[in-house]
This record gives structure tokens, sequence and C-alpha cells, in this order.
């Protein structure tokens, strides 16, 4: 028990001064923890102050409240006083004996704490240093994965996966549980808590680097086309946050340790997820990429203001959405792509205004779903604003090649509603585009879309009985094939065989016939000599002799052609009655084209006589 000596009485104090000396103790001891508070009253016996009742177990109080340790007010007689300070003596003694051994102690204990402090300090710069290594070395994966050396970046994050796990392990030693962070915290002082909250901001940094990484392993095998290792890295990364996206983290707020969640940023698992529906996509696995681009969505759903902003939620949401819309484009539910298509305009439009070339882009999206569904007038309607907003963008080479698809779908949606001339003059500006876009115009790319302006610009052209500009197209279409397939090449023979039908119908009989024979060898070899296409060529060709009054050669491809067409037990029956009727009017015409033969040299032989 505790005591103070806070006032002397003698003879010729009075009870005002026993009062002021309670107000003064209220006044100035309301904030201490004294467990007894002495009084000493210095007094002869026959002299006697009335204070029993005054301080007959009272309680001071402070403000008004009474304090849980109360200050108790004890009478002290003379008698006692010397046996009090004898005790007072011994006590100062064994106290100043006390603090001398607890210096000592305090001393030793201080050099350990400062050598642990030392050792923490050691280990916190020794963890913040391999922070900031890690996060150069995935800056470093990053350039090795943009100039495509991906060997080299795979094997840079193998070795962020490592020291990123070695760092993460070493940190959880020492912080494994919000529960041991709380017990080791409660007699820390404020500096403390706050390194072991700075530790808890190194440990979020690196299990977000961690997450990240499995991104970029993700996309290194991706970007190799190495599609299965690819979804194994992203899907590693989403099992991986989830596991400890449930841990807790202890904050200080208003003084209390506070239990909070790990406040991971969620656009790395929406990274995660768009990852992961793009892998799928490439495997036109549709399904499974909308479900993930879903997925992405409702986390950019839950992103704050800041976020939003920060990670440009919105332009990714409508990105999502176009990936999604193609998705569904591509497994034919036409109605649902249109909605998802319609939902990436409208946010596009939103942020860029309605002029902007990525508006362009997505209407153009939306008008080919329009197209797909036989919606012609709402497919034009998008088809064309798209151009219109393209051509006041400048000429990049990007812009060519946009500017030349959208020309290309607005003619096919004019072929499709059999207005060939406009089909013509949009198919023709998509060919000037494309033609300045790609350099070498009969390789690659290049070659096939050039190669398919010429096919369907050339069947407009013969829908509206114009073969000579027709016939111009199929020959650039097949020198484009020549030069890219070869000569026995199905594409290439199916374009010759369209090149010399057009020459037949501009009685260029001669180049016609001769294609036909080189069409008919390749025929044989690919199809079989019994095949229907072999037939049709023969045919071709015998009509063609006739027409060129070799009849009995003509008549002798017909003969050929129709045997193969009696062998064969699928052959139709009406095209076999249409080629023995071709057969017997070539016939008829071979007798006419002899009898006539015969009369002009029966004329020659009569004039030669009447010389």
């Amino acid at each position: 028990m505790s005591y103070i000596e806070i006032f002397e009485l003698n003879q010729h104090s009075t009870e005002g001064d026993l009062k002021h000396c309670i107000e003064w103790i209220q006044e100035n001891f309301k904030e201490s923890k004294f467990i007894n508070i002495s009084i000493v009253i210095k007094r002869s016996e026959s002299q006697h102050i009335q204070i029993e009742e005054l301080i007959k177990d009272e309680k001071i109080q402070s403000d008004g409240k009474k304090k849980g340790n109360s200050i108790s007010l004890k009478k002290v007689t003379l008698q006692d006083m010397e046996k009090q300070m004898e005790q007072k003596k011994q006590q100062k003694q064994i106290d100043t004996q006390l603090q001398i051994s607890q210096s000592s102690d305090l001393a030793k204990m201080q050099k350990r704490m400062s050598k642990y402090q030392n050792n923490q300090i050691n280990e916190e710069n020794k963890e913040y240093e391999q922070l900031d290594e890690l996060k150069h070395m995935i800056k470093k994966s990053e350039e090795l994965l943009s100039l495509q050396q991906y060997e080299e970046a795979a094997e840079q994050q193998a070795k962020i996966q490592t020291t990123c796990q070695q760092l993460l392990d070493r940190i959880e030693e020492n912080h494994s549980t919000a529960q041991q962070n709380n017990l080791q915290r409660q007699n820390q002082d404020v500096k403390e808590v706050e390194k072991d909250q700075e530790m808890d901001s190194v440990y979020l940094q690196l299990i977000t680097l961690f997450i990240n990484n499995y991104i970029q392993q993700g996309k290194c095998q991706f970007l190799q086309k190495k599609n299965e290792e690819a979804i194994l890295f992203f899907e590693k990364g989403i099992e991986y946050y989830n596991q400890v996206k449930n841990k807790k983290l202890i904050v200080k707020k208003y003084n209390l340790d506070v239990m909070v969640d790990y406040v991971i940023n969620p656009h790395v698992l929406e990274d995660l997820y768009s990852s992961l529906g793009d892998t799928y996509h490439s495997q036109n696995k549709y399904d499974k990429s909308i479900e993930n681009f879903q997925f992405a969505i409702q986390i950019i759903d839950r992103y704050s203001s800041e976020q939003q902003k920060q990670y440009q939620g919105q332009k990714k949401k409508g990105d999502l959405f176009n990936l999604i819309g193609y998705a569904y484009y591509c497994i034919g539910d036409i109605q649902k792509a249109i909605e998802s298509f319609t939902q990436s305009l409208q946010i596009c439009m939103d942020l860029n205004g309605e002029k902007d070339v990525q508006v362009a882009n997505r209407m153009n999206n939306l008008a080919e779903a329009y197209r797909y569904v036989k919606q012609y007038e709402k497919a034009l309607k998008y088809f064309i604003k798209s151009l219109d907003i393209k051509k006041q963008e400048e000429m990049t080479q990007k812009n060519i090649q946009s500017l030349g698809m959208t020309c290309k779908n607005i003619g096919i949606t004019y072929q499709e509603t059999n207005q060939y001339e406009k089909a013509i003059e949009y198919y023709l500006q998509s060919i000037e585009y494309f033609k300045n876009f790609y350099s070498d115009h009969y390789k690659d790319e290049g070659g096939s879309i050039l190669n398919a302006l010429y096919t369907q610009t050339a069947q407009c052209y013969k829908e509206l009985n114009n073969f000579q500009e027709a016939t111009k197209l199929y020959e650039k279409v097949y020198e484009i094939n020549k030069s890219m397939y070869g000569l026995k090449n199905i594409q290439t023979i199916n374009c010759a065989n369209n090149l010399a039908s057009l020459l037949f119908k501009l009685q260029h009989f001669e180049k016609s016939v001769e294609l036909f024979e080189q069409i008919l060898g390749f025929q044989k070899q690919y199809y079989g000599e019994q095949s229907i296409q072999v037939v049709q060529t023969l045919v071709n060709m015998g009509t063609i002799f006739c027409k060129m009054k070799k009849y009995e050669l003509g008549i002798e491809k017909i003969d050929i052609a129709l045997k193969i067409f009696e062998q064969n037990p699928n052959s139709d029956q009406q095209t076999i009655e249409s080629t023995k009727q071709a057969k017997q009017y070539y016939q008829k015409k071979f007798q006419q084209f002899k009898q006539q033969a015969s009369l002009q040299l029966s004329k020659k032989d009569l004039k030669i006589e009447e010389l």
C-alpha cells in the first residue's frame, strides 16, 4: 500500500484548514492513482480537533464522479508517526537497492532490444530492397515480352516467382496470422505498430506482384500459342487471389487494433479473368470466353470511382462487351451479339463522343450482326455512319485498312440486296484502299483480300451481263492465285474454271479451251476420273470445240462425258438428258456443216471446170 504526505495540521489548525486541504487534493491529484493519502496531524493530548466526522472514510471525488481507486483520509497519532518514519527509511533503502538492480536489468534489456531492433531494421531494409529488385525484374520481363523474347521472359518470370515466394514466406513467419499480430502489438508503442503496418504494406505489394507474375507467365505462353499452359497460369493466379483475400490485417484505428481484410486491388483479378477469356477465345471455346469476360465485367462494376478512373474501368468494360458480342456472333446467337455490341457502342460513345474512330469500329461490328440476320436497312445505316467517321480521320495505314474493310462490308450488303451497281461502287473503293495498304498484292493476307474483292466485283459485273469487265477481274484473280498457291491448287483451278467460262461467253474460244485443258488434268487427279467435275469440264470443252466447228472433237468429248454419267449410279438424270440433247444438237449441226462444206466444195469444183 502506498502513502503520500500531503499536509500537516498542528494545534492552531481549524476545521476550515482541513476542508481547504481536501479541496486542494481534489484539484491537484484528480488524475493520480494513489491508493491512500495520509494527512498527518500534530497535536498535544489536551488539544483535540473535531475532524473525525469530516475524514471518516470520505471518498475524494474528481469532477463530481467517483474514481475506481478511492482515496481515503486516515487519522494518524504521534506515537505511530515515529514508527512510520522508521518504516519509510527502511523502505527507501530497499527501493534504492531495487532501483539500482532494475537500472542494471533495464540497461541489459535496452541493449538486447537495441540489437533486436537493429536486426529488425536490417531485415526490413532487406525486404524493401528485395521488393524494389522484384519490381525491376517484372519491368524487365515485360520488356522481353514486348520484344518477343519469350524464353528469356519465361526464365525471368520463374526467378520472380521463386524470389517472391521466399520473401512472402519470411514475412508470413513473423506475421503469420492477424491474431498473432494482435498479441504482439498489445504492448507496442505507436512507432512499432506503424513499422508492422509498413511491413504489412510490403506484404500486400508482394502478393500483388506474385499474382501479376502469374498474369505475365500466362501471357508469355499465350503469345507463343501455348494456350493450355497459359490457362494453367491464369487459373493459378485466380486460385491464389481467392486464398489471400480471406486473410486479415490489423490496423491502428482510433487507438485500437482493428481487424480488416487484405486490400488487394481488384484490377488484378479483372486482368486474370480477361486474360483467361482471351485465351479461350483464341481456342474458339466461346462459351468459356463469354463466362470469363462476364466475370471481369462484374469485377469492374465493383471498382471505386477512383479505381474506375485509374484503371479505365468503363473503357475496359466497353472492350469486354465488344469481345462478348463477337463470341456470341461466332456461335450464332446473333440477338445476344447485337445486345452486347450495342452496350459496347453506347459505352464508347459516352466516353469518346460520337465522332471517334473507336465508335466507328463498334458501329461496324453492330452493322455486321444486323447484316447476318438480313436486317439490311439497319446494317447499312451503321456501316455508312462508320465509314463517314473514318473518312474524317488521318489516313494512317491502320485507318486505310479499316476504311477498306468497311467499304467491303457495304459492298456485300448491297450485293445481297441485288443492288449490284452500288455494290460495285463500294467494292472498287475497297480495292483501292487495300492496294494502298498492301505493298505486295500477290502474297499472304493482301493477296487473299484482293482476291476475294476482285471475285465479288466480277460476280456483280456478271449479274449485269458486263462480261468484259468481269473477265478482266477474273484474270487478275487467276494471276493472284497462281502466285500464291501455284497451278495445281483447287482455288486456282476454280478460278480458272470461272475465267474459262467468261472467255467462252466473250467467244475467246482458243483461250477458253486452253484453260479447260489445264483444269481437266488437275480435276482427274484431285477428284478422280469419274467425278462430276471432270464430266462438266468435258461437256464444256465439247461445246467449245463445236462452236469452233471442230464437231468431231467436240462430240467425242461429250460422248466420254455421257459414258461416265451412265456408269455413275448417282448421276442426275436431268443432267444426263440435257447432255444427250446437246450431243444430238451438235450431231445435227455437224451433219449440216458437212453438207454445207460438201456444197461449197462442189461449187468450187464447178468454178474450176468453168475456167
